[in-house]
Parts: structure tokens; C-alpha cells; sequence
């Protein structure tokens, strides 16, 4: 009788592993995720040239928010930590 129990134990201890590995898989996977947004770019020029130092405003339509940023030098721009939704870029 002894060794049925023993049996059942072992067997739940290794379901039990297996599902906190899994649960584990799970919790790390998402632990990346975020709510929020970027928006990269870059200005060029009629003539396809890269243009630095302009400047860029990208608008919430939503919430009316205005963020501004320069270009560098290769006409890149990059807006971080977006709340997610409509937005007008001028």
C-alpha cells in the first residue's frame, strides 16, 4: 500500500512541475509587453536629400497632445512612449 501512495506522489510532483515550467514560460513571455507606442522617421527633402534640424510635431488627435522633436543629422526622428491612438504628423 505504501508504495501506491509513494506512486501518486511522484506522479503529482511531476505534474506540478510541469505546470509551474509552463506557467513560468508564460509569466516571463509577458513580462515585455507595454502599452505604449513609438513613431520613428526621417525628413528628406523633395530631391529625396536628408534633412537635419527640422522640426516635427506629431499630434494626439484624441487628447490633443503635441510633442516636438529635431531631426539629427540624417533627417532621423523618433517620438517615444506613445499612448496609443490617432495621431497627425506635420
Amino acid at each position: 500500500m505504501t508504495r501506491y501512495f509513494s506512486t501518486i506522489t511522484k506522479l503529482d510532483a511531476a505534474l506540478l512541475a510541469f505546470v509551474l515550467l509552463v506557467v513560468s514560460f508564460f509569466v516571463t513571455s509577458a513580462s515585455g509587453q507595454s502599452t505604449f507606442g513609438d513613431v520613428v522617421g526621417v525628413v528628406k527633402d523633395p530631391g529625396q536629400g536628408l534633412v537635419g534640424g527640422a522640426q516635427v510635431v506629431l499630434t494626439s488627435i484624441e487628447e490633443q497632445d503635441e510633442h516636438t522633436s529635431t531631426t539629427d543629422s540624417d533627417g532621423l526622428f523618433h517620438f517615444i512612449n506613445l499612448i496609443p491612438g490617432h495621431h497627425t504628423l506635420r
